[in-house]
């Protein structure tokens, strides 16, 4: 094997070339442009169907957006973009012959490939052929420009390689390895190009980071496979203490959907396997309940079936919204709930299963101060500037009333007014209405109609570490008084003493004081805790407003509502303020969406809604 020095010696000789290569492609641009006469045509060979068609359609719409823009302003030197984009369905033999026809047939001056790996090398040989002026922008298999033996004077990429995911990836998995004796590493990744190097450059710089580290199997299922029971078996039979996988798209989400129903009762998984199977036979006949369901509820029972529906998605959300889902609409639940082909929830199960699948199986945590980190780190911002002289800063401070009319805050224990030019409010959506006197009686009526979710919350602290590698757990079982615990401690390891833990658990029991002996031993029950006597202290929450709830008078009265007060000079946003379910990440965008209209670019409240909601539509400004 290579060794590591002179590898990297090697690559800082092919990134000069690729900076040369990116060079020249740039400076033969102008003669391009300058050398003909109307529409500069762009061609754009990508996947815009079957599992993996988001790569396109993503790709596609962000060359849109700029090229728009480019188009807006004139074009480049008084010639306009012309984008011409052609399917290559996920096959490199497609790709090749729809790169070929774009720039033959087309009249395409540039491609810019937005081909996976695969079709990527496909492109690269056509360019190579012909000649013109190529951009990869997906492709990360580090050899499509590091080889020499590849090298096509007019053909350089813009995505990054594999490599530098490598160095990075290897390093934080070798620090996992070596905090929890991770030994013993599988590898599941795509039989082709990008997985097969991503995957070997991955573990080479992980054992090099971490000498004990070895790999016991590895599984290269077909790109775009089906089926992954083989796999999957392969996987648990070799018994590793951790795998790495470069599956991707619609691969990934067949891969984790195929363990759904693994380990259930026979019995359960009959009939959830039935349930589905009836479901999507209503579906295709067109019956209104399956196409147009009318609730969650309905929702459900369409998208997953009678016994999927019955076992999880009816005791889970009755626990966690205190009402029957028959009663929740279900326009909300798209986003947030994925739905798997038959074939796979089949596949899974049969037997498959993997620990620690899904989309959230890991992500990125701050090392101390928890979630509130981020926010405390705005918060530090904004002072600092505050401090120069650009604004003034307080925190603490109750709203009592807003003067929509004057433009003008009351603040607890101040006898004068704040006045504003605009106001932005992340007050929930009710309390702020409550606060506006003058507020008409229609207006009112609307913020009556709104209903959330209250709950508790019990903060538990333990003398031994928690069983289970948990960050968190749905418990759907209606004989536990609980919806869901979460592990603080395995997400943050300093928010519980070493040789201890910390969790949450979130009640459904909202009339009373939680019956804590029941609770802790349900906990023992799943698994959470390995014995009642490990518990230290329990600390009790109540939590005023848990989530909106999605019913029949949301839609309606939140856009009234929110219309009303833009209307008022306020802006409404966030989790609550937007009367909307959302992620911390969209309560931020919502936030910058807020910034922008406050200082005069008059976004609609419509259009923060859809940042928050992560529509792909523009927002439209008004005047």
């Amino acid at each position: 094997m290579t060794s590591i020095d002179s590898r990297r010696a090697g690559r800082r000789q092919l990134l000069k070339g690729a900076g040369a290569l990116a060079t020249a492609g740039i400076i033969g641009m102008p003669a391009i442009v300058k050398g003909q006469s109307g529409a500069i045509k762009i061609g754009v060979p990508t996947i815009l169907s079957g599992r993996v068609a988001v790569l396109g359609q993503t790709s596609v719409g962000g060359l849109k957006v700029v090229f728009d823009k480019v188009n807006e302003a004139g074009g480049i030197n008084g010639r306009k973009i012309e984008l011409v984009v052609r399917d290559s369905k996920g096959a490199p033999q497609e790709a090749a012959k729809v790169t070929r026809d774009l720039i033959n047939n087309d009249g395409c001056q540039i491609i810019i490939d937005a081909e996976a790996s695969s079709g990527a090398f496909a492109v690269q040989e056509v360019i190579r052929e012909i000649g013109v002026l190529c951009m990869h922008t997906n492709s990360e298999t580090s050899s499509l420009t590091a080889d020499p033996k590849l090298h096509v004077p007019t053909a350089f990429r813009t995505a990054r390689q594999g490599i530098h995911d490598a160095i990075g990836g290897g390093d934080y998995a070798a620090k996992i390895a070596k905090a929890k004796g991770l030994k013993k590493w599988a590898t599941c990744s795509p039989d082709y190009a990008y997985g097969r190097s991503n995957t070997a450059e991955f573990m080479e710089y992980a054992k090099h980071f971490d000498g004990t580290i070895q790999v016991v199997e590895e599984s290269w299922p077909k790109l775009f496979q089906p089926d992954y029971t083989e796999v999957v078996t392969k996987l648990l039979n070799a018994k590793a203490d951790a795998m790495y996988s470069a599956l991707w798209g619609g691969d990934l989400v067949a891969f984790i959907d195929q363990a759904n129903l693994y380990g259930l009762p026979l019995e359960i998984v009959h009939e959830c396997l039935s349930g589905l199977l009836d479901a999507r036979e209503a579906l295709a006949r067109g019956e209104a309940w399956a196409t147009s369901p009318r609730s969650f509820e309905e929702y459900a029972r369409a998208r997953f079936g009678a016994g999927i529906a019955r076992h999880f998605f009816v005791p889970y959300n009755g626990k966690l919204w205190g009402t029957g889902i028959d009663k929740l609409a279900p326009e909300w639940v798209a986003r947030f709930i994925p739905v798997p082909e038959p074939a796979q929830i089949i596949a899974g199960a049969l037997g498959l299963v993997q620990r620690n699948l899904g989309y959230n199986a890991s992500f990125l945590y701050p090392k101390a101060g928890g979630i509130d980190h981020l926010p405390e780190a705005l918060g530090r911002a904004i002072a600092a500037r505050c401090a120069r002289g650009e604004g003034e800063l307080r925190t603490s401070c109750a709203v009592e009333e807003v003067d929509v009319v004057g433009r003008r805050v009351k603040l607890q224990g101040e006898r004068d007014w704040t006045t504003y030019r605009a106001l932005i409010s992340t007050i929930p959506l009710p309390e702020l209405i409550a606060r506006i006197p003058s507020a008409p009686p229609q207006v009112r009526a609307d913020a009556a109609a709104l209903r959330w979710v209250r709950w508790h919350w019990l903060d538990v602290a333990t003398r031994a570490p928690v069983p289970r590698d948990w960050h968190w757990a749905y418990v759907p079982e209606l004989r536990f008084p609980f919806f869901r615990v979460g592990v603080y401690s395995n997400a943050m390891p300093s928010m519980a003493p070493a040789g201890a833990a910390s969790l949450y658990v979130e009640l459904d029991d909202r009339r009373a004081a939680p019956d804590l002996a029941s609770i802790a031993a349900g906990l023992v029950e799943i698994g959470a805790l390995a014995s009642v006597e490990n518990i230290r202290f329990v600390r009790r929450r109540e939590v005023e407003y848990a989530y909106v709830m999605f019913d029949e008078a949301h839609a309606g009265a939140t856009a009234r509502l929110l219309a009303w007060l833009e209307g008022q000079g306020v802006r409404s946003c966030g989790r609550y303020g937007a009367w909307i379910y959302n992620s911390m990440e969209d309560s931020l965008l919502s936030g910058l969406a807020a910034a922008q209209w406050a200082e005069g670019r008059h976004e609609s409240a419509a259009a923060t809604e859809a940042v928050a909601r992560r529509e792909h539509a523009p927002a439209k400004s008004t005047p």
